[in-house]
C-alpha cells in the first residue's frame, strides 16, 4: 500500500505510467513500450489516479469506549458501544424511568435523555401520556380540548383499584363526548434526527367505543363492534407513520374508549428514555397494578436499563423504612419478569428540609434502605442527597441565586431539577460531553 502510494506521487513529480503503479502491486506486471502522442493526446487532460481501496474493519479506528463508572450497569454501556460504533441492535436502546412528581415533570429526566441522545442518537421521546391538562414533556407538546376522565383519580394509591390494568404508565384516561388531544413532537437538536416518526397508540375499547386517529393527512377510526368489544386486562396497539413534523390527534367518536398513551420513536438507531413519573407515587405504586399486564407491557416495550426514582414520599409516611428496600425489590423484580435480567439503576430520595433549616431523618433511614436492596438486587445505587451535598442541602438551594429548590422543602425549582438532571448525567456518563 505504501509503495502505491508512493508511485502515486510519482504521477506528478516524475511522470510514472499507471503501469508502474501496476508493477508495485503486482509480482510480474510489466510496464508497455512508450506509444508516439497524437496532438491530441498531448494535450488531454492528465489522468487522475482511483481513490484508495476503503479500509478494512480491522483498520477503521474504533470509538472511544463511554466510561463507565457504575459497573452495575455494564450491560447498558455494552449497547451504548455497540452503537456508536455503527453496529445498533434491532430497535432503540430504551430506557424506563420509574418515579415521583421529580420523574413526571421531566425537567431533571431530560438532562439524563439528552445526554444519552447526544452520546448516540435521538430516537425519539418515548412513552407519553394523553388528555391531562397539567402534564408536560421536554420532547413534546400537548393540545387538549374538552373533557378527559383520570382513572385512577388518585394514580398514587398503593391499593387496587378498579380491575388494575393502567398499561406501561399507571393512569388511563378516558375521553368524554367531542375531547380531542393533539401531541407534536418538538424538532431534536440531535444531528441527523429529522426521520419518520412511528407512532404506537395503547388503548382499550369497551363494546360501543370508538376513536379517531390522524396522523398528518391520514385518519384512521379504530372501534369495537356490538358484542366483540375489547374486555379483560389485554391492552390493544396501534401503529401509525407520519413524517418528522406530523402530529398525532386523537379524537371521541363514541363510548368510553380507553387511552393508556402513546410511544413515539424516529426511524433511526439511538436512545429513548420512556419517562413514567406520577405525582405522589411511592415504589408500592406501581406495585398494585394489574402484574400480568405490566409485565407483558414492559416485555413489549423490551427496556434495555431500569432507573427506580423513588422516596420523597416515603420519606413523609410513617412507616418502618425497611419495607421501602422491599417495595423497591418486589417493583425491579417485577420488570425483569418482563424485560428479562436488564441492569437497574435505583436513586435515592433528594433532601427535605425539616423545621428549623436541616434535613428530615427519615431520608437517610429511607436511602439505607433502597440502598441495601439495590446492592442485594444487583443494581446501580446514587444518593440524590449527596448529590445535592448532603444533609442541610435542600435549605441551601433555596437560598441560592439562581434558586434551586422551592420553600416547599419538596420540590425543586426547574433550575434546581436541571441541576441535579446534570449531576445524575455526570455519574452514568462521567467524561462526556454536555
Amino acid at each position: 500500500m505504501r509503495q502505491a502510494w508512493l508511485c502515486w506521487l510519482a504521477t506528478f513529480a516524475l511522470g510514472c505510467h499507471p503501469a508502474v503503479r501496476a508493477g508495485a502491486e503486482g509480482a510480474h506486471a510489466e510496464a508497455p513500450a512508450a506509444q508516439p502522442q497524437s496532438a491530441a493526446t498531448a494535450t488531454a487532460p492528465p489522468v487522475v489516479p482511483p481513490p484508495p481501496p476503503p479500509l478494512r474493519a480491522d483498520e477503521v479506528p474504533s470509538a472511544e469506549a463511554v466510561p463507565r463508572p457504575l459497573p452495575e450497569l455494564a450491560a447498558f454501556y455494552d449497547a451504548l458501544d455497540a452503537m456508536r460504533r455503527g453496529r445498533p441492535g434491532p430497535g432503540p436502546l430504551r430506557v424506563l424511568w420509574l418515579g415521583d412528581s421529580h420523574t413526571s415533570a421531566d425537567f431533571m429526566t431530560h438532562r439524563i435523555r439528552s445526554r444519552l441522545q447526544d452520546l448516540v442518537g435521538d430516537a425519539g421521546p418515548g412513552f407519553l401520556r394523553l388528555g391531562l391538562d397539567l402534564y408536560r414533556h421536554e420532547a413534546a407538546t400537548f393540545e387538549v380540548s374538552g373533557r378527559f376522565r383520570q382513572e385512577p383519580a388518585l394514580p398514587a394509591q398503593r391499593t387496587r383499584v378498579k380491575d388494575g390494568v393502567f398499561g406501561y404508565g399507571g393512569i388511563r384516561t378516558l375521553p368524554q363526548a367531542g375531547a380531542r388531544v393533539k401531541v407534536t413532537v418538538r424538532p431534536s437538536p440531535s444531528p441527523g434526527a429529522s426521520q419518520a416518526l412511528h407512532w404506537r397508540l395503547s388503548y382499550r375499547l369497551p363494546e360501543g367505543a370508538a376513536v379517531d386517529v390522524r396522523v398528518g393527512a391520514t385518519e384512521t377510526r379504530l372501534s369495537s363492534v356490538l358484542g366483540a368489544g375489547q374486555v379483560g386486562a389485554t391492552v390493544l396497539a396501534a401503529d401509525f407513520e407520519g413524517g418528522p413534523e406530523d402530529a398525532l390527534e386523537v379524537t371521541h367518536v363514541s363510548g368510553a374508549p380507553e387511552l393508556f398513551g402513546v410511544f413515539v420513536e424516529r426511524a433511526r438507531p439511538g436512545v429513548v428514555l420512556d419517562t413514567v413519573g406520577i405525582d405522589g407515587a411511592r415504589a408500592a405504586t406501581p406495585l398494585a397494578w394489574e402484574p400480568e399486564q405490566f409485565i407483558q407491557e414492559v416485555r413489549a416495550r423490551a427496556p434495555a436499563l431500569l432507573v427506580v426514582a423513588y422516596g420523597t414520599n416515603e420519606v413523609f409516611d410513617k412507616g418502618w423504612a425497611e419495607q421501602y428496600g422491599q417495595h423497591v425489590e418486589a417493583l425491579v423484580t417485577r420488570v425483569r419478569a418482563g424485560a428479562g435480567p436488564i441492569p437497574c439503576w435505583v436513586i435515592g430520595p433528594m433532601d427535605a428540609s425539616a423545621p428549623g433549616g436541616g434535613s428530615r431523618p427519615r431520608v437517610r433511614e429511607v436511602t439505607l434502605a433502597q440502598e441495601k436492596a439495590a446492592h442485594e438486587l444487583g443494581c446501580a445505587f446514587t444518593s440524590a442527597q449527596v448529590l445535592m451535598g448532603g444533609e442541610g442541602s435542600f435549605a441551601r438551594w433555596t437560598t441560592q441565586r439562581p434558586q434551586l429548590a422551592r420553600t416547599d422543602g419538596i420540590h425543586l425549582t426547574i433550575a434546581g431539577y436541571r441541576e441535579l438532571g446534570d449531576a445524575l448525567a455526570d455519574q452514568l456518563l462521567v467524561g462526556t460531553p454536555h
